[in-house]
Formats: C-alpha cells, sequence, structure tokens
C-alpha cells in the first residue's frame, strides 16, 4: 500500500516536473487535475479507460472541487468478471449507461474529503444521487486508521478500503479504493 503511494506521487512529481515550459527561473508548479494524475498512474488505467468510454474524461478534467474514490485496475477487473463481462464495452452493450452510473458513484461532488474529515458511520450523497457510508477501524497496535467505505447495493454490499488516501489534485482529491462500489440495482 505504501509503495503503491509513492509510485502515485512519484508519477505525479515528475509530471509536475517535466510539465513547464517555462525557463529554468521562471518555472512553477503547475496544478494537476484528477484526469491527469488517473492518465499518468498505470494503476488507473482501467479508470481512465471507462472515463472515456463513458465520456466522463472532462468531468475530471475541469475546474471543481470533487472528491473521488478510485478503483485500481484489480478492482475494476474483479468487477467485470463477478458480473460475467470480458471488457466495458461488453457491459455498455448489454446494460448501456450502467457504467456511467458506476462512475459517478465513486464521486462526491462539490467537496474536497480529506481522510482526516471522514468520521465512522457518516453517509454521504454521490453524484449519483445515491448515498455511501463511512467505516472506520482504529489499529490499536499501529495507532492507524483503516477506512472503508460500503455501498448500498443490497445485493452486494461491497466494503472498499481506502489503499491510498489524500491524493490532492487542482480540482479535488482522490483517495485510491480496493473494490468497485455499486450502485443499487434500479427497481424493477
Amino acid at each position: 500500500m505504501k509503495n503503491l503511494m509513492k509510485k502515485i506521487t512519484l508519477v505525479a512529481i515528475a509530471f509536475l516536473a517535466f510539465s513547464c515550459a517555462k525557463p529554468e527561473d521562471e518555472k512553477t508548479v503547475k496544478s494537476v487535475s484528477i484526469a491527469e494524475i488517473a492518465t499518468v498512474t498505470p494503476e488507473l488505467s482501467s479508470f481512465v479507460e471507462a472515463l472515456d468510454l463513458t465520456g466522463l474524461t472532462a468531468t475530471f478534467e475541469n475546474e471543481g472541487n470533487n472528491t473521488v474514490f478510485v478503483p485500481n485496475n484489480d478492482a475494476f477487473a474483479n468487477m467485470l468478471s463477478s458480473m460475467g463481462y470480458g471488457s466495458f464495452e461488453d457491459m455498455e452493450a448489454d446494460k448501456p449507461g450502467l457504467l456511467a452510473n458506476i462512475l459517478k458513484y465513486h464521486v462526491l461532488p462539490n467537496s474536497r474529503v480529506l481522510s482526516t474529515d471522514l468520521t465512522d458511520g457518516a453517509t454521504a450523497t454521490t453524484l449519483l444521487g445515491e448515498t455511501i457510508t463511512v467505516n472506520i477501524d482504529v489499529d490499536t497496535t499501529t495507532n492507524t486508521d483503516n477506512i472503508s467505505i460500503t455501498d448500498q447495493n443490497d445485493l452486494t454490499g461491497n466494503d472498499s478500503n481506502i489503499i491510498a488516501r489524500d491524493i490532492k489534485c487542482s480540482n479535488g482529491t482522490i483517495h485510491l479504493i480496493d473494490n468497485v462500489l455499486l450502485p443499487a440495482p434500479p427497481a424493477d
């Protein structure tokens, strides 16, 4: 987990260092968006692919103030497999709009929420309009908080652990998670 956070941080720093076009004495740090961080982070390539397929990339490139719980590549692979799909394209062909709804379910709009702002049992409304629940378990041996998010899908009741926290971007905050949160299925 610490190695993954280090890799994300190093990629972000490298991106910042090489993205400045001014002479050496005039360089300033460029603000990096959620989409830019995801694009340069290999472990988030599935997230980038899903954004592109659903047309939501601009949402994470533009100015804003969003908190995003971003599933890693393994989380997306596990979700696709458990739902019987080989790819995002297969899912979209079978259930158009489902992938966009899943992505929106990972966004807390108009708020920069850091891990220190989260409290055990708190609920938050996502961009999709449905809620998620925060769970905090304090490990007394290491004196660290283990934070997970529970979705509202009665069929799965997924808990997603936050495995990298507080990645600050120009348009919000990223928390990397190890499972895809699934919204409640639509009523029949």
